[in-house]
């Protein structure tokens, strides 16, 4: 009977490290997803998740990776929409994919036509904004993507932006 009182409680002894927390952290303001650092790490993520269950302090910094990483792949794409390399299906991949970020604000956009140049692609942005099927932040942000991808001088996209916001302060006044 006391031998069975001192068996080992058997399975195999955790990897886990109080320094993850750190590195969880730092990694996260990098961009980087959990399953890439947990790859850094040489765990699975699933490991990753248990320690979340096991391990508050570690729960904690995995949750603050998670924003982190997040935070900084929004900031890039925030400063860079204007730079024609910038290649924002990639973005929105890595945020759903690897951050499962979620676009509850995407809706189909009404008279797109293909072969549209950037000032009618402005405009129907802005006939959308109107239309109630994107806020005036997701117009904006459209614009300023459509300039930078369709190279639109400063002017125009200046000239937009004017336009944008006129529509919506007009249509404000009718409401």
């Amino acid at each position: 009977m006391e031998e069975q009182a001192q068996k080992h409680p058997g399975g195999r002894p955790t990897d886990y490290d109080p320094k993850y927390c750190d590195l969880f952290v730092e990694e996260g303001k990098k961009g980087l997803a959990i399953q890439e650092i947990c790859a850094k790490i040489g765990v699975l993520r699933k490991t990753a998740i248990n320690w979340t269950k096991k391990y508050p302090e570690f729960l904690h910094a995995y949750t603050r990776a998670r924003e982190l990483a997040a935070a900084y792949l929004m900031e890039e794409a925030r400063n860079n929409l204007g730079n024609k390399c910038f290649q924002p299906q990639l973005w929105n991949y890595m945020m759903r994919f690897l951050h499962n970020y979620r676009d509850h604000g995407v809706h189909e956009l009404h008279g797109f036509v293909a072969g549209m140049n950037a000032k009618e692609q402005a405009d129907c942005v802005i006939e959308n904004a109107l239309g109630g099927r994107l806020t005036a932040q997701d117009a904006e942000l459209l614009i300023r993507a459509i300039a930078g991808r369709e190279n639109m001088k400063v002017g125009d996209l200046e000239q937009k932006l004017k336009d944008l916001e006129v529509a919506i302060e007009s249509y404000a006044v009718k409401a």
